[in-house]
């Protein structure tokens, strides 16, 4: 692949996804009917995940898509698969960005994060319009245009309450110190509850270009421990929080469904949608080669095996959503999920 400049299209010959060739500045541009602009952020260690994502999201989308594929390192073997991967949606136009080491400045201290996903703060300065930015450990079930309907209420930003923020709010998470202390004080004044996670992020750009500096605070605090910690510190008070189904942690949305009816005084209308967007957040991935049906046998045992090898003296991982399914309701719906996974994997396979 050549080189580019930080923001603009990279596009091996011929290819422009399933549709006509398009440059970067005139993707913002297009005319009706709406395309629906969606973003990952990726490198060759989870390239083949992010375009199942990819491809999940492409399957329940009724509405034409804009992809904009930033990637780190990618070679013209992944650009071929992924070009042979989206030809089955005609209407689509993928956008390919390479990730630069200017846009990687600041992040190479980050411990638990690939260096690509710094990209994520950078989004406001490299796009406009409204950009659903999706983790590629994320499978989708739902149509994402609906995302694109909503009012945000003139926030620049929606996104989903963090899982471990929204339980911390029912005093039911182990105590990880270094972890909540941090969490609180970048989310002071408002509450931890507040907290959103941000594998599944709205970004309504042209709101936030409306509001002077904050797109470019966003790039200026680095030592935040993560794209996430950034967002939420410059960004609180800014954010219309969605419905949880839009970005669920496998195993856990029954009882984030029971908290967010307790938060809301009852109402059993909030999070009571099947989930939307699957979130494989943590350690442990649907990818990884486990037999998951045995988790319905003995859990422990596979609790165990799976995290084996992992530093689980760690203050980040140890309560990362699989050790904690603790129930038989919680270990059937993460089983559900893998499964789900799996089965849009092997249609990807079978179209490429």
């Amino acid at each position: 692949m050549s080189a580019m400049q930080q923001g603009r299209c990279l596009r091996p010959p011929g290819f422009a996804g399933g549709g006509v060739e398009v440059s970067a500045s005139s993707a913002q541009e297009l005319p009706s009917p709406r395309r629906i602009q969606i973003a990952y952020i990726t490198d060759r260690t989870m390239f083949w995940p992010t375009v199942v994502s990819l491809m999940s999201a492409l399957e329940g989308t009724r509405e034409p898509l804009t992809v904009h594929f930033f990637g780190h390192k990618l070679n013209q073997a992944d650009v071929d698969f992924l070009k042979s991967a989206v030809r089955h949606w005609p209407e689509t136009q993928v956008l390919l960005h390479e990730v630069t080491e200017e846009m990687l400045i600041g992040a190479k201290d980050y411990r638990y994060y690939s260096p690509a996903h710094i990209v994520l703060v950078r989004i406001p300065g490299l796009l406009s319009g409204k950009v659903l930015c999706l983790d590629g450990d994320t499978i989708v079930h739902g149509d994402i245009a609906e995302l694109f309907d909503l009012d945000l209420d003139g926030h620049p930003v929606a996104a989903v309450r963090d899982f471990g923020g929204l339980w911390e709010r029912f005093n039911q998470l182990p105590e990880h110190e270094s972890r909540d202390a941090l969490e609180r004080k970048l989310m002071s004044p408002r509450h931890i509850s507040e907290l959103f996670n941000s594998g599944v992020v709205l970004f309504d750009l042209d709101t936030m270009h409306s509001i002077p500096g904050m797109a470019d605070s966003l790039v200026n605090t680095m030592g935040l421990s993560g794209d996430q910690n950034v967002l939420n510190f410059h960004l609180k008070g800014h954010v219309h929080l969605l419905d949880p189904s839009w970005n669920v942690m496998p195993g856990t949305f029954h009882l984030v469904h029971k908290l967010q009816v307790a938060m809301t005084g009852g109402d059993r209308t909030i999070g009571a949608t099947a989930p939307r967007i699957v979130h494989f957040a943590g350690v442990v991935k649907p990818w990884h080669y486990f037999a998951v049906e045995r988790l319905c046998i003995n859990v422990e045992e596979m609790r165990h095996e799976l995290l084996l090898g992992f530093d689980m003296e760690d203050k980040l991982y140890p309560w990362n959503f699989f050790p904690l399914l603790q129930s038989e309701q919680m270990v059937l719906e993460y089983v559900s999920a893998v499964r789900s996974y799996r089965n849009t994997a092997a249609r990807v396979l079978g179209m490429v």
